[in-house]
């Protein structure tokens, strides 16, 4: 019975921490170009875009996992839909990563 709790204990820490590393991958692959590596959204793609960075960082830094899922999923302004390129889980992944930069 121990042994069972301490695996249990150990996959119930090691599952979150696996996400956030997937949606670090992801966050790169798809994300830090106009976002920034760490999400400071403070990229020349970003100003090339004309958009005003510090308020998309701050709306970003307010939004909960759900409103941030939703965003990846439809796009927001001139991001883009990633619906089609993102499973459900990944896009997940990436907002549990974003989330953990805060």
């Amino acid at each position: 019975m121990k042994n069972l709790l301490i695996a249990f204990t150990l996959i119930s820490f090691t599952v979150p921490t696996m996400a956030i590393a997937d949606g670090r991958t992801d966050y790169k692959a798809f994300c830090a170009g106009c976002h920034g590596a760490n999400a400071n959204v403070s990229t020349k793609k970003a100003k090339a875009l004309k958009m005003d960075v510090r308020k998309l960082a701050l709306r970003t830094s307010k939004m909960n996992k759900s409103e941030m899922i939703d965003t990846i999923q439809k796009g927001k302004d001139k991001m883009p839909s990633f619906n089609k390129q993102l499973s459900k889980e990944r896009i997940s992944a990436i907002a549990d990563y974003v989330i953990s930069l805060r």
